[in-house]
């Protein structure tokens, strides 16, 4: 798992307080990854 989240093709930016994360659509692990991304930021959201 750490090398595919080391060698993700996508760009890692922040825009007005948010963080975006922009993924290659044909990438294998994009649906799963960004369903993880969403899910970590509803759980800081809780806090």
């Amino acid at each position: 798992m750490r090398y595919r989240l080391y060698h993700l093709p996508g760009k890692l930016s922040r825009h007005a307080r948010y963080r975006v994360l922009a993924i290659e659509r044909t990438w294998p692990w994009a649906q799963a990854f960004t369903a993880c991304w969403r899910r970590l930021g509803e759980l800081s959201a809780l806090r």
